[in-house]
């Protein structure tokens, strides 16, 4: 069998294999890399044809080698570009399904704090505190090992979700101009509990996505305490997740620097005297440290969110 002869069937092979894949493309994609295959193979076999009119000494085996080169290059080249095309096509739809993904959260944060009236802007502050101290426990090399398996990006915009369960929440308690009972205060305290079944439902019905793992981890375990002595399922120290453990501290800052219709806004001073003295009763020791280093970090996102927030409104 001559070397010709095996071209001829490697190219037969290769252009079934391409043949297929621009009907994948067709059906799954779309038809503009067909079209671009297309207009390529027309070209080169235009090209083919012209340059046997202009030699017509090439003839036999010689012309049929050409004819098998050139379509070679061709198929590697129209196999190329589809390709690239069909990958630029799957990073867009990824891009599409994340964005997606944020837009659902966002809308659902949201629809939680428009009935709070008394949080407002609660959620977007503890985000941001969130990405702070978290780069702040990376520099310093701490809870590494867990920190490195999440998508930073994806973890803030989980932990919007970390009071989820209020919406649940009758309004008379949720919006009361002043002290809960302590009956109230105890039905205010479900929404820990309320926020995890809703996330756990929403997993069941679109999937295990990571971020909603995340999420759930910040609802059912963000008034958990140091001590044992937090709520819904009274762990202590490590076993509370990491996720909890940083919510926990983040959580009660804003909530002490913000008004409420039951007591004045602390200082930020005030405030981290406050979490200092309960450093080794409601919080994780670790990032309390970590949050003393990056407080003043954290002050002035809060004052610079305040003060775009003026703005808008005025």
């Amino acid at each position: 069998m001559s070397i010709l002869t095996i071209t001829h069937y490697t190219v037969s092979g290769i252009h079934t294999a391409f043949s297929f894949v621009c009907f994948i493309s067709l059906i799954y994609v779309d038809r503009k890399p067909v079209i671009f295959a297309a207009i390529i193979s027309i070209l080169a076999y235009s090209a083919i044809a012209v340059f046997f009119l202009w030699n017509k000494s090439v003839t036999g085996e010689i012309k049929h080698g050409i004819e098998e080169i050139i379509t070679t290059i061709t198929i590697i080249i129209c196999a190329t570009a589809i390709t690239v095309y069909i990958l630029s096509r799957k990073e867009i739809l990824i891009a599409n399904i994340v964005q997606l993904k944020n837009g659902i959260v966002y809308t659902m944060a949201d629809l939680v704090e428009n009935r709070d009236k008394n949080t407002g802007g609660h959620i977007d502050r503890t985000s941001m505190y969130m990405k702070i101290l978290i780069d702040a426990m990376l520099k310093k090399g701490l809870y590494t090992e867990e920190i490195r398996k999440w998508d930073l990006e994806s973890i803030v915009w989980s932990a919007r979700l970390h009071d989820v369960g209020k919406i649940v929440i009758p309004d008379s308690i949720l919006n009361k101009p002043g002290s809960l009972t302590k009956e109230e205060y105890e039905i205010m305290k479900t929404h820990a509990k309320e926020g995890e079944l809703i996330i756990d439902k929403t997993i069941k019905r679109t999937g295990n996505a990571v971020f909603l793992q995340n999420a759930k981890m910040f609802a059912a375990f963000h008034h958990e305490r140091w001590d044992g002595l937090g709520y819904p399922y009274a762990l202590k120290n490590i076993e509370i997740p990491l996720q909890g453990r940083l919510m926990a501290i983040i959580d009660v800052y804003d909530a002490l620097v913000s008004e409420r219709p039951y007591k004045k806004a602390f200082t930020h001073e005030e405030a981290m005297d406050i979490i200092t003295k309960d450093a080794d009763k409601h919080f994780d020791p670790i990032i309390t440290e970590v949050f003393l280093n990056v407080c003043r970090q954290i002050n002035e996102a809060r004052e610079k969110y305040c003060q775009e927030l003026n703005v808008e409104q005025i």
